[in-house]
Protein backbone atom coordinates (compact mmCIF):
# COMPACT_ATOMS: atom_id res chain seq x y z
CA UNK A 1 0.00 0.00 0.00
CA UNK A 2 1.47 3.36 -0.98
CA UNK A 3 0.43 6.96 -0.30
CA UNK A 4 1.94 10.00 -1.92
CA UNK A 5 1.70 13.63 -0.82
CA UNK A 6 3.31 16.42 -2.80
CA UNK A 7 3.27 19.84 -1.19
CA UNK A 8 4.63 23.23 -2.19
CA UNK A 9 5.49 25.80 0.43
CA UNK A 10 4.54 29.29 -0.01
CA UNK A 11 7.19 31.07 -10.12
CA UNK A 12 10.40 30.64 -11.87
CA UNK A 13 13.29 28.48 -12.70
CA UNK A 14 14.23 25.44 -10.63
CA UNK A 15 17.04 25.98 -8.17
CA UNK A 16 19.97 23.78 -9.12
CA UNK A 17 20.24 20.45 -7.35
CA UNK A 18 23.63 21.54 -6.02
CA UNK A 19 21.90 24.09 -3.79
CA UNK A 20 19.87 21.36 -2.07
CA UNK A 21 21.83 19.26 0.42
CA UNK A 22 21.03 16.66 3.07
CA UNK A 23 22.83 16.56 6.43
CA UNK A 24 22.40 13.70 8.92
CA UNK A 25 23.26 13.73 12.62
CA UNK A 26 22.62 11.29 15.44
CA UNK A 27 19.21 12.84 16.19
CA UNK A 28 17.88 14.19 12.89
CA UNK A 29 18.09 14.57 9.13
CA UNK A 30 18.01 18.11 7.79
CA UNK A 31 17.50 19.21 4.17
CA UNK A 32 19.03 22.59 3.34
CA UNK A 33 18.44 25.04 0.51
CA UNK A 34 21.72 26.90 0.43
CA UNK A 35 22.29 27.91 4.06
CA UNK A 36 18.59 27.76 4.99
CA UNK A 37 17.10 24.56 6.38
CA UNK A 38 13.91 23.49 4.55
CA UNK A 39 12.85 20.67 6.83
CA UNK A 40 14.03 18.59 9.77
CA UNK A 41 13.13 14.90 10.18
CA UNK A 42 13.43 13.52 13.73
CA UNK A 43 15.15 10.16 14.20
CA UNK A 44 15.03 10.28 17.99
CA UNK A 45 11.99 10.86 20.18
CA UNK A 46 11.13 14.50 20.85
CA UNK A 47 9.81 15.01 24.40
CA UNK A 48 6.41 16.64 25.05
CA UNK A 49 6.04 19.97 26.88
CA UNK A 50 6.85 20.06 30.57
CA UNK A 51 4.11 18.45 32.65
CA UNK A 52 2.68 16.35 29.81
CA UNK A 53 2.60 12.54 29.85
CA UNK A 54 5.72 10.88 28.49
CA UNK A 55 3.53 8.87 26.12
CA UNK A 56 3.45 11.96 23.88
CA UNK A 57 7.12 11.47 22.99
CA UNK A 58 7.53 10.60 19.31
CA UNK A 59 10.06 10.15 16.53
CA UNK A 60 9.47 9.79 12.79
CA UNK A 61 8.04 13.21 11.86
CA UNK A 62 9.07 16.50 10.21
CA UNK A 63 9.34 19.79 12.09
CA UNK A 64 10.07 22.52 11.38
CA UNK A 65 9.00 22.74 7.76
CA UNK A 66 9.98 26.16 6.40
CA UNK A 67 9.14 28.54 3.58
CA UNK A 68 11.83 29.66 1.09
CA UNK A 69 12.22 32.84 3.17
CA UNK A 70 12.90 30.78 6.30
CA UNK A 71 9.52 31.24 7.99
CA UNK A 72 8.34 28.29 10.08
CA UNK A 73 5.20 26.71 8.61
CA UNK A 74 4.57 23.77 10.95
CA UNK A 75 3.72 23.64 14.66
CA UNK A 76 4.23 21.01 17.32
CA UNK A 77 2.45 19.85 20.49
CA UNK A 78 -0.51 22.30 20.52
CA UNK A 79 -1.96 22.32 24.03
CA UNK A 80 -5.27 20.76 22.98
CA UNK A 81 -3.73 18.19 20.61
CA UNK A 82 -0.37 17.15 22.04
CA UNK A 83 -0.11 14.28 19.57
CA UNK A 84 0.06 16.66 16.57
CA UNK A 85 3.67 17.00 15.40
CA UNK A 86 4.48 19.04 12.30
CA UNK A 87 4.17 16.92 9.14
CA UNK A 88 3.44 13.32 10.17
CA UNK A 89 1.18 10.33 9.57
CA UNK A 90 -0.56 7.49 11.40
CA UNK A 91 -3.73 5.39 11.22
CA UNK A 92 -6.53 6.07 13.68
CA UNK A 93 -9.37 3.55 13.41
CA UNK A 94 -8.04 0.03 12.87
CA UNK A 95 -8.84 -3.60 13.70
CA UNK A 96 -6.12 -6.17 14.29
CA UNK A 97 -7.35 -9.51 15.63
CA UNK A 98 -9.22 -8.78 18.87
CA UNK A 99 -7.61 -5.35 19.26
CA UNK A 100 -8.28 -1.92 17.79
CA UNK A 101 -4.91 -0.16 17.95
CA UNK A 102 -4.89 3.60 17.45
CA UNK A 103 -1.49 4.69 16.11
CA UNK A 104 -2.57 8.36 15.92
CA UNK A 105 -3.80 9.30 19.41
CA UNK A 106 -0.72 8.70 21.54
CA UNK A 107 -2.63 9.43 24.74
CA UNK A 108 -4.57 6.17 24.34
CA UNK A 109 -1.30 4.24 24.59
CA UNK A 110 -2.52 1.56 22.19
CA UNK A 111 -0.13 2.27 19.31
CA UNK A 112 2.53 4.59 17.92
CA UNK A 113 4.81 5.28 14.95
CA UNK A 114 8.58 5.30 15.35
CA UNK A 115 11.79 5.70 13.33
CA UNK A 116 13.79 2.52 12.79
CA UNK A 117 16.76 3.33 10.53
CA UNK A 118 18.01 5.33 7.58
CA UNK A 119 17.76 3.30 4.39
CA UNK A 120 19.40 5.65 1.90
CA UNK A 121 20.29 9.27 1.31
CA UNK A 122 21.02 11.26 -1.82
CA UNK A 123 21.64 14.88 -2.82
CA UNK A 124 17.99 15.99 -2.54
CA UNK A 125 16.35 13.63 -0.04
CA UNK A 126 16.33 10.41 1.93
CA UNK A 127 14.42 7.22 2.67
CA UNK A 128 13.88 5.95 6.21
CA UNK A 129 12.33 2.81 7.63
CA UNK A 130 9.62 3.26 10.26
CA UNK A 131 7.28 1.01 12.26
CA UNK A 132 3.66 1.31 13.37
CA UNK A 133 3.59 -0.58 16.66
CA UNK A 134 0.56 -1.78 18.66
CA UNK A 135 0.34 -2.68 22.35
CA UNK A 136 -2.02 -5.63 22.35
CA UNK A 137 -4.14 -7.47 24.89
CA UNK A 138 -4.36 -7.07 28.63
CA UNK A 139 -0.59 -7.38 28.94
CA UNK A 140 -0.03 -4.69 26.29
CA UNK A 141 2.35 -6.86 24.30
CA UNK A 142 4.40 -4.78 21.86
CA UNK A 143 3.63 -5.96 18.32
CA UNK A 144 5.04 -4.52 15.11
CA UNK A 145 2.10 -4.29 12.69
CA UNK A 146 3.39 -2.19 9.80
CA UNK A 147 6.85 -1.73 8.38
CA UNK A 148 7.04 1.34 6.20
CA UNK A 149 9.43 3.15 3.88
CA UNK A 150 9.09 6.94 3.96
CA UNK A 151 10.87 8.80 1.17
CA UNK A 152 11.28 12.58 1.34
CA UNK A 153 12.68 14.58 -1.57
CA UNK A 154 12.87 18.30 -2.27
CA UNK A 155 12.82 20.47 -5.36
CA UNK A 156 12.82 24.24 -5.32
CA UNK A 157 12.17 27.25 -7.51
CA UNK A 158 13.18 30.82 -6.78
CA UNK A 159 10.00 31.30 -4.74
CA UNK A 160 8.75 27.81 -3.75
CA UNK A 161 9.83 24.61 -2.07
CA UNK A 162 8.30 21.34 -3.30
CA UNK A 163 8.27 18.46 -0.82
CA UNK A 164 7.54 14.95 -2.09
CA UNK A 165 6.30 12.67 0.74
CA UNK A 166 6.06 9.07 -0.45
CA UNK A 167 5.02 6.30 1.94
CA UNK A 168 4.90 2.53 1.35
CA UNK A 169 3.56 0.23 4.08
CA UNK A 170 3.58 -3.54 4.58
CA UNK A 171 1.74 -5.57 7.21
CA UNK A 172 4.44 -7.78 8.78
CA UNK A 173 2.26 -9.26 11.55
CA UNK A 174 0.56 -12.65 11.45
CA UNK A 175 -2.94 -11.13 11.43
CA UNK A 176 -4.91 -8.99 9.02
CA UNK A 177 -5.01 -5.22 9.65
CA UNK A 178 -8.33 -3.62 8.71
CA UNK A 179 -8.72 0.14 8.14
CA UNK A 180 -12.46 0.88 8.42
CA UNK A 181 -13.80 4.04 6.82
CA UNK A 182 -13.17 6.91 9.22
CA UNK A 183 -13.28 10.69 9.03
CA UNK A 184 -9.50 11.20 9.29
CA UNK A 185 -6.19 9.40 9.29
CA UNK A 186 -2.97 9.13 7.26
CA UNK A 187 -0.70 12.16 6.65
CA UNK A 188 -1.39 15.44 8.46
CA UNK A 189 0.10 18.93 8.67
CA UNK A 190 -0.12 20.86 11.95
CA UNK A 191 0.41 24.52 11.08
CA UNK A 192 2.42 26.88 13.23
CA UNK A 193 0.15 29.12 15.32
CA UNK A 194 1.22 32.40 13.74
CA UNK A 195 0.24 31.04 10.32
CA UNK A 196 -3.34 30.35 11.40
CA UNK A 197 -4.87 33.82 10.80
CA UNK A 198 -3.75 33.53 7.17
CA UNK A 199 -5.04 29.97 6.74
CA UNK A 200 -8.33 29.85 8.64
CA UNK A 201 -11.67 30.10 6.92
CA UNK A 202 -13.54 33.34 7.53
CA UNK A 203 -16.67 31.47 8.58
CA UNK A 204 -15.00 30.02 11.70
CA UNK A 205 -17.26 31.09 14.55
CA UNK A 206 -14.63 31.54 17.25
CA UNK A 207 -11.15 33.04 17.33
CA UNK A 208 -9.70 30.38 19.60
CA UNK A 209 -6.73 28.36 18.41
CA UNK A 210 -8.88 25.23 18.45
CA UNK A 211 -11.42 26.71 16.05
CA UNK A 212 -8.70 27.99 13.77
CA UNK A 213 -6.60 24.86 13.40
CA UNK A 214 -6.46 23.94 9.74
CA UNK A 215 -5.17 20.43 9.09
CA UNK A 216 -4.87 18.29 6.00
CA UNK A 217 -6.18 14.76 6.28
CA UNK A 218 -6.36 11.80 3.93
CA UNK A 219 -9.81 10.19 4.20
CA UNK A 220 -10.26 6.43 3.88
CA UNK A 221 -11.47 7.07 0.33
CA UNK A 222 -8.05 8.72 -0.27
CA UNK A 223 -9.59 12.09 -1.13
CA UNK A 224 -7.44 14.97 0.07
CA UNK A 225 -9.40 17.41 2.23
CA UNK A 226 -8.88 20.24 4.66
CA UNK A 227 -10.87 20.11 7.88
CA UNK A 228 -11.73 22.99 10.24
CA UNK A 229 -12.42 21.74 13.79
CA UNK A 230 -14.83 24.58 14.52
CA UNK A 231 -17.74 23.55 12.35
CA UNK A 232 -16.73 20.17 11.02
CA UNK A 233 -16.77 21.44 7.44
CA UNK A 234 -14.38 19.90 4.97
CA UNK A 235 -12.96 20.99 1.69
CA UNK A 236 -11.34 18.92 -1.02
CA UNK A 237 -7.86 20.14 -1.97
Amino acid sequence: MALRLSAFILSCLLVSAQEIRVVESEKEIVIFRGNTDILTYHKTEVPPPEGAKETYRRSGFIHPLKSPQGGIVTGIHPSDHLHHLGLWHAWVKTKHGKDQPDFWNLGKESGRVRFLKLHKRNATGFTVEQEQVAFKGGEREETIILKEALSISVKATKEENFIDYHLTQKNVSNERLDLPVYRYGGPLVEFEEQQLPHLCWKKARRQSRHSCRLVCYFWADQQRRCHCHDDGASKKL
